[in-house]
């Protein structure tokens, strides 16, 4: 988790987690492969709680829409 740079981690607190799996690299022609079910921050079911230390989260369960997918995913 970075908040301003790449591995600089995050202060302590809860945090509202957000999920985009982008087709493509270039994020101007890439879709959403979750069609964005994980994108909107005020319906996101998903926290993450960060100690004053190193914090290891537990795995998140996704599920892509399996028409979505498929046409970008082999």
């Amino acid at each position: 988790m970075s908040i301003n740079k790449e591995g600089d981690g995050a202060a302590e607190g809860e945090y509202v987690v957000t999920f985009i799996w982008q087709s493509d690299p270039n994020s101007e022609k890439a879709a959403d492969l979750f069609a964005g079910k994980y994108r909107v921050p005020k319906t996101s079911k998903f926290r993450a709680k960060m100690g004053t230390g190193p914090t290891e989260l537990e795995p998140f369960e996704l599920a892509a829409e399996p028409t979505q997918a498929k046409r970008f995913v082999k």
